[in-house]
Parts: structure tokens; C-alpha cells; sequence
């Protein structure tokens, strides 16, 4: 029994790992940035019915403390569900930032990670003029967090409540030691 709790524990951090990336992953953030740029490219990529190239919108921009930012502009479709179809406006956009000669801060919104290995960009949700002292509450992302981790909650007191449940009506084992008094009464 004390190896099957071993797996079980092994087997649930690594849910909540998967869990979390996948949280970071697909849910939205928010960076306040100097747009300073932006690039059509052409990615090719290998499929089985051949070779496939796409042109990919990248926006480049500097954070607020100087470090280079690179996103990319494509549309969503239907997942992840942020339903985002206008991707040539958001390029329009970026384009007028990065000509203002204002530098004027923009908030990215954005989902995704950077992983230079795999060429992998977060993907532009949403640009948008903002102060230097703007504050970002993320109320999405807050709710959802919420909701998972009531969901969360609720699937481990009912593993909790599996565990304990014995079928036929059966008792939970007791271990009788030589000092109970039920040794005495037989």
C-alpha cells in the first residue's frame, strides 16, 4: 500500500506540472513595451503531405527596461479559444508605433512562450496605448486559476472519499494490538 501512495503522489505532481504549463502556456500576458519594429517571414515546415510554407507577422519591441521582445501575429481561429481574427489590423497598428517617433508604450497582450530552440513566439492577442505607470489586473487569468483550482480541490476530496469507501458495507481494518481490550473480553 505505501508504493501505491508513492505512484499516486509521483502521478499527481505531474498532473499539476502538465497543468501548469499548460496554464502558462495558453493563458494571456500582459507587457508594457517600446514597439520598434516589425517582419513578415516565411516559415517552412515539413507535413506528410509534403513541404508547407506560411508567412508569419512578427512584431518586435523593447520592454521598459531594455530587453528585446519578439512576438508573433497570427490568428488563433478556434483554439486556443481567444477567437482572434485580425491579425492585419494588429500589424497596421504596430507598424504606426514603431514610425511614432514618441516611442509610445504599448501593452502587449499576448499568450505563449519564446523558446528560441524550437523558433517558438508568443502569439500577439492585443496592442494597445497605455502610461508608463499603467497597472494590469489579469481578471481572465483570475478566474480561471479560480475555477481550476476549485476543480482541483473537488477531485481530490473525492479521491479522498474513494479511499476510505469500502464495498458491501465493510468495516476499515483495525489493527488489534496485545493491550485492546477486545483480546481480553474473547
Amino acid at each position: 500500500m505505501k508504493y501505491v501512495r508513492r505512484v499516486l503522489i509521483v502521478l499527481a505532481v505531474l498532473i499539476l506540472c502538465g497543468i501548469g504549463t499548460t496554464c502558462g502556456i495558453y493563458l494571456k500576458g500582459y507587457e508594457k513595451v517600446h514597439i520598434t519594429g516589425t517582419e513578415v517571414k516565411r516559415f517552412d515546415t515539413k507535413t506528410k503531405e509534403g513541404q508547407m510554407s506560411s508567412d508569419v507577422r512578427l512584431i518586435y519591441a523593447q520592454t521598459l527596461d531594455g530587453k528585446t521582445r519578439v512576438y508573433k501575429n497570427v490568428d488563433t481561429g478556434w483554439w486556443p479559444p481567444y477567437l482572434k481574427f485580425d491579425s492585419g489590423d494588429i500589424a497596421g497598428d504596430a507598424t504606426n508605433f514603431a514610425q511614432d517617433d514618441t516611442k509610445p508604450v504599448v501593452l502587449v497582450t499576448y499568450y505563449g512562450i519564446r523558446s528560441p530552440m524550437f523558433s517558438w513566439y508568443p502569439n500577439v492577442l492585443d496592442l494597445k496605448l497605455v502610461s508608463e505607470d499603467h497597472q494590469v489586473w489579469p481578471i481572465f487569468n483570475i478566474f480561471i486559476l479560480t475555477l481550476l483550482a476549485a476543480f482541483l480541490i473537488f477531485v481530490a476530496l473525492g479521491i479522498r472519499r474513494l479511499s476510505r469507501w469500502r464495498p458491501f458495507g465493510g468495516k476499515e481494518e483495525v489493527a488489534v494490538g496485545p493491550n485492546d481490550e477486545s483480546l481480553e473480553d474473547e
